[in-house]
């Protein structure tokens, strides 16, 4: 649960009998999933909110080089208007989210629907690129289109669980 913000708690486990919060950030919005890369960068997944309305998918940089200031260095919000919903797969299994190290490259499903058209909504991938001094951007879209949603119906008659994988320097992304 949230109200305003999500606390990010840095917690010192040296001892892990006796964990130990040792330094704390709150920001605007929630996040779902951290993912850990390297020794000092954490990346958040989750929901922008402002009044405890979700206006975007958001992805965060945090720097835990300190546990006692735990620091965003960056996010990127997918931005939506009050007639859209955005949901991304990852921000509820790992599995769904893939992070190239080396390439700082991260792909994420995306899922955009507007309630009163179909003109606007996206099913596919986002990739961004993650660097600790130039922030995180919009690297790449990969489109798969939605056939869920006709006539301001939803329907739906299958869920495959969204995957990606590179090889070499392609992009092989699965979604039903």
């Amino acid at each position: 649960t949230y109200v305003y913000t999500d606390p990010f708690y840095a917690l010192d486990l040296k001892d892990p009998t006796n964990p130990m919060e040792v330094g704390q950030l709150e920001f605007e919005g929630f996040t779902n999933y951290l993912h850990p890369i390297g020794k000092d960068l954490i990346l958040g997944i989750g929901q922008h909110t402002v009044d405890q309305q979700e206006l975007g998918f958001m992805v965060s940089l945090f720097d835990v080089s300190d546990l006692s200031q735990p620091v965003m260095l960056h996010s990127y919000i997918e931005f939506v208007t009050d007639q859209q919903w955005v949901y991304s797969e990852a921000r509820h299994d790992h599995r769904a989210l893939r992070f190239f190290d080396g390439k700082n490259i991260l792909v994420v499903p995306i899922t955009i629907d507007t309630w009163d058209s179909d003109e606007e909504n996206f099913d596919g991938f986002h990739l961004y690129r993650v660097d600790p001094v130039d922030g995180i951007t919009h690297y790449l879209s990969i489109e798969h289109g939605s056939d869920h949603f006709h006539d301001g119906c939803w329907s739906y008659n299958g869920f495959m669980s969204p995957r990606s994988k590179i090889i070499e320097k392609d992009v092989l992304d699965i979604r039903d």
